[in-house]
Formats: structure tokens, sequence, C-alpha cells
């Protein structure tokens, strides 16, 4: 279960900076594991607890030391991977990046990303990083004239980048996975026609597919995108990511209005636009609830100023995790 105190995103930030490794830790430290990790017996996995024989048990796996030790019959059990595989897609359009601070939407969707690979390393499942462009890191913004140093730190970023495409369980994954987290930056410009590339190009193996987006995408794209991997059998979910702004915007007040995948401007007041623009965003908000539940998906929107725990324990009572 979870720990009764809320853990919030500002609890982990140091000078605006976030070990996504130390708070992923930190994170599942309180959660109850073992939904989908039934105990199998046999050797080589980890060992679990012993419990009483019973007929039928084969007698390799009785616990011959205990009995010589207590005269009573238990046979050891064992946890073993679920084999699962599961696949983390993040948006990192650049509509992504709004928000100050703890309540910026992409450092809350890598934090909670980084949350759920955690968790999922509990649960011994075989995990991948897949990003909505597949250019995805080039570092092409820094200057020409960057030192090796850097060129080099570069090289390692993106090898950590791509490792993480591949699902595994391996423990060193994981680190690889927490890294990539830490520095992928979302992009000035992403067309939806790259964006939402087919997902069974990177997602082949049955499995649970997680989305985390703000949304702001073609629906149609999104729900065929979201078909596309239920038709090979995939478990589907997605985190619905928005910015208190965004979701109850003030009543008054002036506010420049920018494209961010453009860059252009526009100066508004909230009093002469929020009730149209109210109306859009539920209309907004029913259309993807109810097209992906025709689809069958999950669906969780948080908020940014939302606790993480109470964010991964929404997550959880929806997939029955726990």
């Amino acid at each position: 279960m979870l720990e009764d105190h809320p853990l919030k995103l500002e609890d982990f930030l140091s000078e605006g900076k976030l070990d996504f490794q130390w708070l992923a830790r930190q994170m599942v430290h309180g959660f109850q594991f073992g939904a989908h990790r039934s105990p199998f017996r046999g050797a080589g996995h980890e060992f679990l607890n012993r419990r009483e024989y019973q007929p039928g048990d084969p007698l390799k796996f009785v616990d011959w030391k205990y009995w010589a030790r207590s005269n009573q019959w238990f046979v050891k059990e064992f946890h073993r991977e679920t084999n699962r595989a599961c696949y983390l897609f993040l948006d990192q359009s650049a509509s992504m990046d709004f928000g100050e601070g703890a309540q910026n939407k992409w450092l809350y969707a890598r934090a909670l990303a980084a949350c759920l690979v955690a968790t999922l390393e509990q649960a011994r499942d075989a995990v991948s990083l897949q990003l909505f462009q597949k250019d995805d890191f080039k570092g092409s913004n820094q200057n020409s004239a960057q030192s090796s140093s850097e060129t080099s730190e570069l090289k390692f970023i993106r090898s950590a980048i791509e490792s993480s495409r591949i699902p595994s369980a391996r423990p060193d994954h994981y680190d690889t996975l927490f890294m990539a987290l830490e520095h992928l930056r979302t992009f000035s410009a992403i067309r939806p026609e790259t964006a939402l590339s087919d997902p069974t190009e990177w997602a082949p193996q049955k499995g649970l597919s997680v989305l985390v987006t703000d949304g702001f995408l073609p629906l149609d794209s999104l729900l065929k995108w979201c078909g596309d991997l239920k038709s090979i059998e995939h478990e589907v979910a997605v985190f619905h990511i928005l910015n208190p702004d965004e979701w109850d915007p003030p009543a008054s007040g002036e506010f420049a209005l920018e494209e961010l995948e453009t860059g252009a401007e526009l100066e508004l007041e909230w009093a002469s636009v929020r009730e149209g623009y109210l109306k859009k965003r539920d209309t907004a908000i029913q259309n993807l609830e109810a097209g992906l539940r025709q689809e069958e998906v999950d669906y969780c929107r948080i908020l940014t100023n939302e606790p993480l725990s109470d964010a991964l324990r929404r997550f959880f009572e929806v997939r029955e995790l726990y």
C-alpha cells in the first residue's frame, strides 16, 4: 500500500534539479507489490518463502535443511519474472514543456515515467522507453564550438536513449532508463505524422503499453495509434497530463497565448475567452474519453499539482495491479 502522506514532486526538487532514480526509489518504497508476480517454484529464481508440504509437491522443492532442524515438511517457493514487456511512450512535443517548476508537464511526465519504471522493476517486467519521434536526441541546438567532453556526453546520452528502446529486465537496463529520462528534452516543433508513427514497429511483442501525453494531438491519429496496439493484443493505458492553468484558468487577467510549436504569440484577456475555452476543453475531454473507452483503453487524467503518490494510486486502481 502507499504511505499515508502524499508525496509531491516539489518534495524531490533540489535547486530546480531532480534525481529521477532517487525519486523513483523513494516513491515505490511504500507500495505493496506482487499482484501479477505469482510464486513459481524452481531453481534459479528469487526465494519467496516456505509453506507446508502438500501431497503432490515435487520432492526436489522440499527444504531438507529446515526438515533436519524441525522435523517438519516444508517446500520452498520462489518468484520468477512474468516475462511481460512494458512499453512506456512519452510525448515530447513542445506543448509538454508548459508550467513552472514542479508543475511543468514535461518534468512531471518524466518523473511519473520514472516511478513506473521502478514499479515495473519490482515486478520484474521487461521495460522499454519509446518516444513519439524517431530522431529523439541530436543535440542539434548545441553550439558548433562545443568541447569534446560535451560531444562525448551527448553520444553517451544518445546511446542510453537508443538502448532504452529495447525491452529488458536486466538490472543495468533500469539504470539506463532513469538516465535517459533525466536527459530527454522536448522538441521545438513536432509533426503529428511522424510523432504518431506505427507503434507496432517499436512494440512488436505482446505486453502493456503506457502513453504519457498532454493530449494535444489529432484525436483520430491518437485513437488509431491505440487501436494498432490493441490489434496485437496489447493492454493500453493513457496518462493525460495537464497543468492546473490549462484545466482551470483564472477568471480575469491578461495572458499571452503562445503556440509552443511555432513560437507565435497572441495577447488576450481571460474574461473574454474563458467561457469558450472551458466549453472546448470539456468537448475535447469527452471526445477523448469516449474514443479511448471504445478502444478499450484505460484513461487517467492527472494534473501536475497532484501528488505523484495519488497519480500512481489512481493508475494502479485502473490496472488492478494492487
